[in-house]
């Protein structure tokens, strides 16, 4: 939901990809306030005790911010427009409990993550169990989880994340990345075999 052409991009080619191989493709649309509200345009500030003075207050300060803004609102407008109209998207959920009770296995046969900074915990305020797939609290056979093009955007991870992800990388079946330092960064941490792959917009065709 970040106002971002890469993760917007990213994840409207990925969706078209797997569309083009056949696949019905769902978008789960997971928001977090954390990112919504680097994208908020205005936010009130609480000038009077009496509430109706504070009613107008607030606006007449809307009215004024959202026209010294307005170049802003209207950006914000279309890529919300693009969400919710080209991307095939489930409703939203904003926190990771509504996601984890909203979850049913029975409705997907293969979970993807990825790809713009979902692995990058300073963009998304903490490394975050959802952008691991750890929602699929079932785990069963039916239902596989893959990582593709995940970004971590970093040369270095604590010891506190390395933990993370020693923990979270065992919830997959395929793991890809699209960074080469991210893959350096995670071939110690699992087992498992850490795939070096383009980013999803590469995956189309000039005229999609």
């Amino acid at each position: 939901s970040a106002y971002n052409y890469g993760c917007v991009l990213q994840a409207y080619a990925l969706e078209r990809y797997l569309e083009k191989e056949g696949h019905d493709v769902k978008i789960i649309n997971y928001r977090l306030p954390e990112i919504d509200n680097v994208y908020t345009i205005y936010t009130e500030k609480v000038r009077f005790s009496n509430p109706v003075a504070q009613k107008i207050y607030n606006a007449f300060r809307k009215r004024k911010q959202l026209f010294k803004k307005r170049s802003t609102v209207i950006k914000a407008a279309k890529f919300e427009n693009f969400i919710s109209h080209t991307l095939n998207t489930t409703d939203a959920y904003t926190s990771f409990p509504e996601l984890v009770n909203s979850y049913n296995p029975a409705d997907f046969d293969l979970l993807i993550t990825g790809s713009d900074q979902v692995w990058n915990g300073s963009i998304t305020v903490g490394l975050r169990p959802a952008y691991f797939l750890d929602f699929d609290k079932v785990k069963s056979d039916a239902v596989r989880r893959i990582s593709f093009a995940s970004s971590i955007g970093k040369e270095s991870l604590t010891n506190a994340e390395k933990a993370f992800f020693e923990h979270y990388l065992k919830n997959f079946d395929v793991i890809s990345v699209r960074e080469k330092s991210a893959q350096h960064l995670l071939k110690s941490l699992t087992d498992k075999k850490i795939n070096l792959v383009a980013d999803p917009t590469f995956l189309l065709e000039k005229s999609d």
